[in-house]
């Protein structure tokens, strides 16, 4: 079996099994990063709309951790 060219299918499909993420204990966090298995079957000019959607609910979290009690 030869080697697959840089950019194959292959190559593509390793890079989105890297948005799979192992549960980090927190819901709020692991709802926000769930938004990132949302870039595989998308294009590059979409992922910046969702790399800024998780960029914003990363930082909701943070803030709220400063109003919540638990």
């Amino acid at each position: 079996m030869s080697a697959l060219p840089a950019g194959s299918v292959d190559t593509v499909d390793e890079h989105t099994e890297k948005t799979d993420h192992p549960a980090t204990g927190e819901d709020r966090v692991d709802g926000v990063l769930a938004q990132l298995t949302g870039l595989a079957g998308t294009g590059p000019t979409e992922h910046v709309a969702i790399y800024d959607a998780v960029h914003r609910g990363l930082q909701e979290c943070l803030a709220g951790l400063d109003t919540d009690p638990s």
